[in-house]
């Protein structure tokens, strides 16, 4: 075609109603779901159709909420998140993560330290203008991840 691949996947996200999973080439088996949530829309998407795709059954859920300076900025997020999967019967639990690190590089390191089966984000959830500036997390994510990542926009 002549078109990256990654701006197929980011036009395909922004234009499409569905979730889409991408699969690394360096994939490794793993078990559990690992849910990166930031309280955006995009990610409580993701997670809704986790639910309703019955992917969540694929073993215990961990939350992971991550911050540069406090628990207190996510953690609120993630006890939502938690409350929402436990009311539909999942096993789930929330880790908050305070980090100099960035969000991405904790969201891969995370996935393969707990070894995630899959990694559940929402995805494109800045401006193209902040996310050409800045770098955008769903790419770096991809970049990185060893397990196949659920993604909603």
């Amino acid at each position: 075609f002549g078109v990256p691949a990654r701006t197929i996947l980011e036009k395909a996200l922004r234009n499409s109603p569905r979730p889409v999973v991408v699969v690394s080439r360096h994939l490794h088996g793993g078990q559990g779901v690992l849910v990166a949530y930031d309280g955006s829309l995009q990610v409580a998407r993701s997670l809704q159709a986790l639910v309703a795709g019955d992917l969540a059954h694929l073993g215990p859920i961990t939350v992971v909420g991550v911050h540069r300076n406090s628990e207190n900025a996510v953690g609120e997020h993630v006890d939502r998140a938690v409350e929402y999967l436990v009311g539909h019967g999942l096993k789930a639990h929330g880790h908050v993560i305070v980090s100099d690190k960035s969000v991405e590089r904790v969201i891969v390191e995370e996935g393969q330290a707990r070894g995630a089966e899959l990694i559940v984000m929402g995805a494109y959830g800045h401006s193209r203008l902040a996310e050409l500036l800045l770098g955008s997390i769903t790419a770096k994510v991809l970049d990185g991840a060893t397990a196949p990542v659920f993604l909603f926009h």
